[in-house]
């Protein structure tokens, strides 16, 4: 099984190391103009790692392995794409001309409606795949947490040979993969973060709205207004946990966020690798859908709106 891997962000070096210290044949891809300068990358892995012991023993480096023409991008059987949201679809479109027309893709980030619009460029040819982990690199080291928790799915919620495919595919780097109905999932997750990151922006970072009560209050006003738009779509959100936690008291939820901010340089990680045009989807996609729809969403629109 060859495995392609778009980009050398931190998500995909996570993937890389796991998957080709677990044996696999990994291969990265990236931008012809930033070939020259990626090629012989080698990171140093100081992430905290929570899958078992088992898998620990492997090296704390990851050397990438880069392919040097697109038109090797055909011989991968499947292709992994750890992006934002807002590069997913422009980066589907792309490859899929290139790739094997068997190749199976796996998108791999937080995604929003419609989740089937990937069936223009991949029909029967894609999954979904979200990591619970997150990271960054920084002079050349992986920072971070590595969880082994991580859901996947067929587009249509069904689970498939393939999809249990996939699953023992990823414990055998050491992962404990959930497969969820992951339509209706992905709108609740991305919901329940808009919050979050809309009330960051506003206020310069998530260490500035940690250190305010009444911006973790809002910030869980906004998640409860997202995920009226996700109702609104036809998704029950109380099938979820992250559904169900958004209606819990705002204090219950503010004082979790604020406990999340307060872990040892948690915040700073956050705002100093801060992607803003990633953040900023999160608020003006769910806005755009709610206006669409006719949801009433103030003060996430306010909070969007905000200079």
């Amino acid at each position: 099984m060859k495995i392609l891997i778009l980009g050398t962000g931190a998500m995909g070096a996570f993937y890389g190391w796991t998957l080709a210290s677990a044996g696999h044949d990994v291969w990265h891809w990236v931008r012809p103009e930033k070939f020259a300068a990626e090629k012989g990358r080698r990171l140093q892995i100081k992430a905290m790692d929570r899958r078992a012991r088992a898998f620990k023993k492997g090296p704390r480096t990851y050397a990438f392995s880069f392919l040097e023409t697109e038109d090797q991008i055909q011989t991968f059987d499947w292709i992994l794409l750890p992006l934002p949201y807002f590069q997913m679809e422009a980066a589907v479109q792309s490859l899929a001309a290139l790739a094997h027309p068997g190749a199976l893709f796996l998108l791999m980030g937080n995604l929003w409606h419609p989740v089937d619009r990937f069936d223009a460029w991949l029909p029967g040819r894609y999954v979904f795949v979200f990591p619970h982990h997150g990271g960054s690199i920084t002079q050349e080291q992986l920072n971070g947490w590595l969880t082994p928790a991580m859901s996947l799915g067929e587009p249509d919620g069904s689970e498939t040979d393939r999809i249990r495919q996939l699953k023992a595919f990823f414990e055998s780097a050491g992962y404990r993969p959930q497969i969820r109905d992951m339509r209706g999932w992905l709108l609740v997750h991305f919901a329940a973060f808009t919050g979050f990151y809309a009330e960051a922006l506003r206020m310069g970072g998530v260490a500035r709205m940690a250190r305010s009560w009444k911006s973790l209050i809002r910030s869980q006003v906004i998640a409860r207004e997202a995920m009226e738009v996700v109702q609104r779509l036809g998704v029950d959100a109380s099938q979820f946990p992250e559904g169900r936690k958004a209606y819990q008291p705002l204090w219950q939820n503010a004082l979790l966020y604020k406990l999340l901010a307060l872990m040892p340089g948690v915040a700073r990680t956050m705002d100093q690798n801060r992607k803003t045009a990633d953040w900023e989807s999160y608020g003006h996609s769910v806005l755009e859908t709610a206006k669409a729809i006719g949801v009433d969403t103030p003060v996430l629109e306010e909070t969007v709106m905000a200079p």
